[in-house]
């Protein structure tokens, strides 16, 4: 009975070997229009075919996108065990690719912050507050701020001309026919 059981174990055991399990692997190419990738998985380098690539958020025309670079490591885990359906579930930091710097506090994001790292620009939210910087910010529709707005530097602009501009033509205007200030009226 036991060298029945022992050939029933070797058995399972040997199917189970079989059941391809999560890689880490590295880009080697793009598809943009699929939001696919072909990725060689490690340490053999084998290159897959075209796979899905994993997105934080994805819905009917809503998402969050961070295409991948070639040489991103990523981990690919097999559908339902099968080593010829991958799917790339998340990006991997490494001793090569490092998480970034945040510009707004001198290190990388903490525990219960958030941010988003470009060449050239940033977003960090910690705590109640959100740094951004970029060469230029284009806002499209209305924006309602419920506090106030200042500038360290530079100037606040509309279409007619900057805000300095407006206090300095306000300030040298002047009413020489009248004596006094004026006095509001009641309307009716």
């Amino acid at each position: 009975m036991d060298r029945f059981l022992d050939a029933i174990h070797a058995r399972v055991a040997a199917h189970v070997n079989q059941i391809a399990q999560p890689r880490c692997a590295t880009v080697q190419a793009f598809d943009p229009t699929n939001h696919a990738v072909r990725v060689a998985i490690q340490p053999e380098g084998l290159l897959t075919g075209w796979m899905p690539l994993g997105a934080v958020a994805v819905g009917s025309g809503t998402g969050i996108v961070a295409p991948p670079a070639i040489g991103d490591q990523v981990l690919v885990v097999p559908q339902e065990g099968d080593s010829e359906h991958w799917h790339v579930v998340s990006r991997i930091f490494s001793q090569v690719a490092m998480p970034p710097v945040s510009p707004a506090t001198n290190k990388p994001v903490q525990s219960g912050e958030v941010g988003v790292f470009t060449n050239g620009a940033y977003l960090h939210v910690s705590g109640g507050t959100i740094y951004a910087q970029a060469s230029q910010f284009k806002l499209h529709g209305n924006l309602v701020v419920d506090g106030s707005i200042s500038s360290t530097s530079g100037d606040v602009s509309d279409q007619h001309g900057s805000l300095d501009r407006l206090r300095g033509n306000y300030d040298r205007h002047t009413h020489s026919s009248l004596s006094s200030p004026p006095t509001p009226q009641d309307s009716e």
